[in-house]
């Protein structure tokens, strides 16, 4: 499904134009994260781990004068149809408009790691614990009410009707760590 973000904009702007919209431009958004969670509340420690997968379309619209905006989680034609629909229904003036860029392409920003991608949930749990076991190691009187670390592979996917068409992936990781001393007061 990842794969495929730049024909779902595709398949939205076909909708966009038989729809009457004059120009159009779709924006596709897929990010899958893990990520692991830490905390102690009133003395009790907990543990949570999650993965989650996400996947959507935004929807801009131009006609006669206003813009338009919708978005959809949904990518069925049924659906993409709705949000165009909505986007057009939900148009305002718009009198600055120029139009959509038209350059070609766009400069891949250089943010995937392979590394990142390739964590799996024990090594991803592992590094959370080295950073907790870090931030108290050697450190009298420290205690951790919180700690989190989490990946997500991020892709996205631009068509508009003026011909511009790109798309990039990014990998990232994300952690976070409160330590307390102890005797200092509770937030």
């Amino acid at each position: 499904m990842f794969e495929d973000l730049l024909s779902y904009c595709h398949r939205a702007l076909e909708i966009c134009e038989a729809e009457g919209a004059e120009e159009a431009e779709i924006f596709a958004l897929a990010r899958s994260s893990t990520s692991f969670r830490f905390s102690t509340v009133g003395g009790e420690s907990s543990f949570e781990a999650s993965s989650t997968t996400r996947l959507g379309i935004a929807i801009r619209t131009f006609k006669e004068g206003e813009m338009g905006f919708s978005y959809t989680t949904d990518l069925s034609d049924e659906a993409l149809r709705e949000a165009v629909k909505n986007a057009l229904r939900a148009s305002m003036e718009l009198p600055s408009f120029k139009g959509f860029p038209s350059s070609p392409g766009a400069r891949k920003l250089s943010i995937f790691d392979r590394g990142v991608v390739e964590l799996s949930e024990e090594e991803c749990l592992e590094r959370l614990r080295s950073l907790m076991d870090y931030a108290t190691s050697g450190r009298k009187g420290l205690s951790i009410p919180s700690a989190w670390f989490g990946k997500s592979i991020v892709r996205f996917g631009v068509v508009n009707s003026s011909g511009r068409e790109a798309e990039d992936v990014g990998a990232f990781v994300c952690a976070s760590l409160s330590v307390r001393a102890e005797g200092a007061p509770s937030p």
